[in-house]
């Protein structure tokens, strides 16, 4: 109640209704002498109350009355308290009756409540009744104490008429990359300069040029920023010349581990549960290596905390040349520190004010929204009036439009124009009057929606169902007197008007997750007779429900539960768990449960039944646009689905039965063929043999992804239409597949859209000469297709947007008539045990200037590409090599001068060299080509290696610039080598530290060091002197006697790891632990 507050009349309402209800129940559980004058009493004074609440500014009550403020802080106790008490007294009339029924649902309806009774009766008790009537007696003495103010409130209400609230509004938004304004009106210039900068070539051989820059646009608020640069990032021109683009809106918080955390979220769409900051340090650089990403920072604030800065930037740094960091702030010291921390090339922009023009046409977009402007002439002359007043901001013309929007007549066009508008500053202060302007202008329900809002920090961003069922659960929804308009829809009402006038940003939710936290009435059905049809027959306002172990439920029962009347639901799932019944009791049951033709989303699982419903796949739920199926094990022919006119999303899963999809999967009446479907997925149907196409028809028209996994008897799919862009057939029985086909046979000839292709496991595929159909490919997949003889590698090089290429475990590929050419804009190459196939392609790597990743696993090579091919790879930054148990040495590597990530993993006659002392690299030619080739690798900063063997290669043995080194296994650490990098060298980490007999006392020496990392240490029985600058050391699977030694305060190693803050020495390795390289 103390939130009802906040919304002044709404708090009346809402004191009127704990009122009304504590008299329902006093009058019939608990009858007292007198109470009735009481209930008149406060029936006649409440108006009273709410004529006050009308008259004063919440905000500022203590500087007009502090009798006021304290008799309002009386009436917030009172009416806090009357709450508590009947919020209990109805608990335990709930209880009452739902243990007289044996009911056992698990219910969010009532999550809304704030006092949470921990202590329960199951009867009504006197001494509850007793407060209550205490309660009520006391918000009646101090009710009636508001005659007092009223007199007071007048001279308020005049003296608030005269002077604008000071009081500033927020705007609780977070941005994203998603513009609400489709056009960018009055930008063009700014948005050129910017793009062009964006998309600039760096010089790769320039080792003065920071491998991050950054760019800032720098502006007042409201100028423009976010949407300027909204546009930027969706630009096509600028997608194409980035691996990785994120968008973080940073706000005036600066919390650095939280931003680690959105740039993780922003690059796997999955959010991370690691609270280690370094950890997080650790996954951002080990997502970006390699990569050239563009970054937007917007929003931000920061410009005293340097080391923040620092760490933000520091795993950054380790992405490819050419990354760029794209900023939006307010404050120029936020570039100059930007600057300093980067140590690179960085530009800025001052955004300035609109032209009258631009401005004008932005203003008159809101102003007549919905309308013809050109019936409102002589509004458009005052229009052109406003706009000169508004220091050309874009937001203030949005703001001021939206407002004037509400009344379309001169008379108060003008007034605005004279009274509020003529002498606003030509600054940010200007802005924000027109801002409180806007807000003052809102109905007083809509200000306390608004100012609930205000409890949450500034950049927090609602669900829309969930701020609704906020602001429900706080009392600030005016009821309707229409009894079929919900809660809920007058809620989304008051959402619409505040975004439309500005006070919201819509925002496109970027997560896969179609199915996302909704607000469910989750129903656990109990072996009990008669309990689905009591519980829900009666809840005809349900939206989204969730009904569980429907295998207790027989048909009669579904029947009562009415959800064919439940015209407000728009999501149902339905679910049975380790059903024993009947398969016809359960396909019964389920024709029962015919939902209202309004749902939009089904999840039918573990249905045993071998028929689908009679009401799915036909007119009955025309507006369905999501079924997910899943684990119905007898589920044998699947219904008419193509007839669904809505029908967007389409998941079939875990279908052990069909063995067929035919024709009648389409439907027969029109429009049938899956016109709206743009994603489906069909994923475990193990005994699904075939998939026919429907002859002379032309399916799935607006499909965009088709993913096939797990369905090992299907040798075929249907013809796809050239609007699919991404098709993915894993573990499939696939044979070949089909040239796509134009949705529209009287459209113009169109290249197929098809951007990726995944194929993997596919046993019988023999051929994919259809591949060069697909001209918009910007990532190939084939991984082992065992009988896979033909690829029309001659065709590669018209790919002309291929940057992503993996072909694996195909040995039976044939070599190529001609040379093949792969396309220059390829950025990743994966090649491995493909036979003589992957020679082509290593050779075929001459003039890919844009080639940044390079992976080569179990290829079959002797020797690394020619020199002159490694020289013309200027960009390549990763390189690979894993399993290449032919590979004799390492000539050309030299040549590789962008390299920054080498991982030398399993190639065996690398490591068959004669045994070298650990101590010293001693031969003398050695230090003569240490000397000859200290030039090379210099920007060499990961190295994971099998084994120290290979650092005796040329020219690993001469690197002096390694930062994070991992060994999978050894018996000694090359100590020169060691000392070699000391002045670079921050992580070391041994994956399998079994053999390793001792660490050298050197360690002490390597004064960069930060991190120790080992696993299974079985010899080691001391530690040497470490270095003070390690910050980390663990060691997992260590033995007895070092971990004596190790032990806190009384091991005899104790003081030489005392002062390291992350520190995890234990004898066993936990089960959940996966290493995890430096790579």
């Amino acid at each position: 109640m103390a939130l009802a507050f906040a919304g002044k009349s709404v708090a009346v309402s809402a004191i009127s209704m704990i009122v009304r209800k504590s008299f329902d129940y006093l009058e019939k559980y608990a009858k007292a002498e007198g109470m009735k004058s009481v209930q008149e009493r406060l029936e006649r004074t409440l108006p009273q109350v709410q004529v006050v609440f009308d008259a004063i500014d919440m905000e500022r009550i203590r500087d007009q009355s502090e009798a006021l403020d304290a008799w309002l802080w009386q009436l917030r106790d009172a009416v806090e308290e009357a709450e508590d008490v009947l919020d209990e007294v109805e608990y335990y009339k709930l209880e009452k009756k739902v243990k007289t029924r044996g009911n056992k649902v698990s219910s969010s309806l009532y999550k809304c409540k704030r006092v949470v009774v921990q202590q329960f009766n199951s009867t009504f008790k006197a001494g509850t009744f007793k407060r209550l009537l205490d309660a009520i007696r006391k918000l009646d003495e101090i009710v009636v104490g508001v005659e007092r103010f009223v007199l007071l409130v007048d001279r308020l209400d005049s003296c608030t008429s005269r002077h604008v609230c000071h009081q500033e509004v927020s705007n609780p938004r977070e941005t994203s990359s998603f513009s609400v304004d489709e056009i960018v009106i009055g930008r063009d210039t700014e948005r050129v300069k910017i793009v062009e900068w964006l998309i600039e070539q760096d010089n790769v051989h320039d080792h003065d040029v920071c491998a991050v820059n950054a760019f800032s646009i720098v502006g007042i608020g409201g100028m423009g920023k976010t949407t300027l640069a909204q546009a930027i990032y969706n630009d096509q021109r600028v997608k194409q010349c980035f691996d990785q683009a994120m968008w973080i809106c940073v706000s005036n918080d600066f919390d650095v581990p939280a931003l680690m955390k959105k740039i993780i979220q922003e690059i796997t769409r999955e959010g991370t549960n690691v609270t280690n900051f370094n950890t997080l340090q650790e996954i951002v650089r080990e997502n970006l290596k390699s990569k050239k990403f563009l970054l937007v920072f917007d929003d931000v604030w920061n410009d005293e905390r340097r080391p923040d800065w620092e760490k933000l930037v520091a795993p950054l740094k380790f992405g490819q040349k050419g990354s760029k960091i794209l900023l939006t702030t307010r404050m120029e010291s936020v570039v100059d520190i930007v600057e300093r921390v980067l140590g690179g090339r960085t530009k800025s922009l001052r955004l300035e004010g609109l032209h009258d023009k631009d401005l004008l046409a932005i203003f008159n977009r809101h102003a007549f929204f919905e309308v013809n402007p050109d019936d409102y002439f002589n509004l458009q002359e005052i229009g052109k009036k406003i706009t000169r007043k508004l220091s050309g901001c874009p937001l203030a013309a949005k703001i001021m439009g939206g407002l004037l929007n509400n009344s379309l007549d001169s008379i108060y066009w003008n007034r605005m124009l004279r009274e509020n508008i003529s002498n606003i500053e030509h600054n940010s202060e200007g802005i924000m009057k027109i801002l409180r302007l806007s807000y003052h202008h809102l109905a007083p329900h809509l200000q306390a929606c608004f100012r609930y809002c205000g409890m949450f920090r500034e950049d927090y961003w609602f669900r829309k169902d969930e701020l609704i069922n906020f602001w429900m659960g706080s009392g600030l929804i005016q009821l309707s007197a229409n009894e079929n308009q919900r809660p809920e829809d007058i809620g989304e009402f008051y959402l619409g008007i505040l975004t439309k006038k500005s006070f919201f940003e819509l925002q496109l939710n970027k997560s896969t997750n179609l199915y996302e936290g909704y607000d469910l009435h989750e129903v656990n059905v109990p072996p009990k007779c008669g309990f689905i049809a009591s519980e829900l027959m009666d809840l005809k306002d349900l939206r989204y429900l969730c009904i569980r172990c429907l295998e207790n439920v027989n048909a009669d029962e579904a029947t009562l539960a009415k959800l064919g009347e439940k015209e407000n639901l728009i999501m149902l799932s339905l679910t049975w768990k380790n059903s024993q019944q009947e398969s016809d009791t359960e396909e019964r049951v389920l024709n029962n449960l015919q939902p209202h033709m309004n749902l939009t989303k089904l999840k039918i699982k573990g249905y045993n039944g071998s028929r689908s419903p009679c009401w799915l796949g036909n007119t009955t739920i025309i507006n369905l646009t999501y079924l997910y199926i899943s684990n119905c094990s007898y589920w044998q022919h699947l219904p008419p689905l193509g007839e669904l006119p809505s029908l967007k999303y389409l998941y079939l899963i875990c279908l052990n039965s069909v063995k067929r999809i035919d024709s009648s999967f389409y439907g027969c009446e029109r429009p049938f063929g899956f016109p709206s479907l743009e994603y489906l997925f069909i994923e475990h149907l193990p005994a699904l043999e075939e998939w026919v196409e429907m002859e002379g028809e032309h399916l799935f028209p607006r499909l965009k992804a088709l993913v096939v996994r797990h369905c090992k008897e299907l040798r075929n799919v249907p013809t796809l239409p050239s609007t699919v862009n991404y098709l993915e057939m894993d573990s499939v029985g696939l044979t070949t597949l089909h040239e796509p086909y134009v949705p529209n046979e009287n459209a113009e000839p169109q290249k197929p859209s098809l951007s990726r292709l995944k194929i993997c496991h596919c046993p019988y595929l023999e051929t994919l000469e259809q591949l060069n159909q697909f001209l918009s490919l910007e990532e190939l997949h084939i991984e082992h297709c065992e009988n896979l003889v033909q690829l029309p590698m001659d065709h590669l090089q018209m790919l002309s947007f291929l940057k992503h290429m993996t072909v694996l475990g195909c040995p039976k590929l044939m070599v190529p008539p001609a040379t093949i050419r792969l396309p220059l804009p390829t950025k990743k190459l994966h090649v491995g045990s493909c036979g003589t196939y992957e020679t082509c392609l290593v050779n075929s790597l001459c003039g890919l200037t844009s080639l940044t990743t390079l992976m080569l696993y179990g290829c079959d090579i002797a020797a690394l590409p020619p020199v002159e091919v490694c020289k013309s790879l200027i960009a390549l930054s990763c390189l690979e090599i894993v399993s290449c148990h032919e590979l004799a040495d390492l000539n050309g590597m030299e040549e590789l001068t962008s390299l920054t990530e080498l991982k030398v993993i399993g190639c065996n006659k690398l490591e068959e060299l004669p045994v070298v002392s650990s101590q010293r690299f001693q031969a003398s030619e050695h230090n003569q080509v240490v000397t000859a080739c200290t030039s090379y690798l210099r920007k060499l900063k990961r190295l994971q290696i099998s084994d120290p063997f290979v650092l005796q290669w040329a020219p690993l043995r001469s690197v002096t610039s390694v930062t994070n080194m991992t060994i999978n296994s050894c018996r000694c650490l090359p100590e020169e080598w060691l000392m070699q990098n000391c002045n670079n060298l921050q992580r070391i980490g041994v994956r399998d530290a079994s053999h390793l007999e001792f660490l050298p006392s050197i360690m002490a020496s390597l004064t960069s060091l930060e991190s120790l990392e080992f696993t299974r240490v079985m010899l080691i029985q001391s530690l040497p002197e470490l270095p003070s600058s390690l910050r980390r050391l663990q060691i997992l699977g260590c033995n007895p006697v070092l971990m004596r030694r190790c032990r806190k305060s009384r091991g005899r190693d104790w003081h030489k790891i005392a002062h390291i803050p992350d520190l995890r020495i234990v004898e066993d390795i936990p089960s959940s632990y996966s290493w995890n390289s430096y790579l």
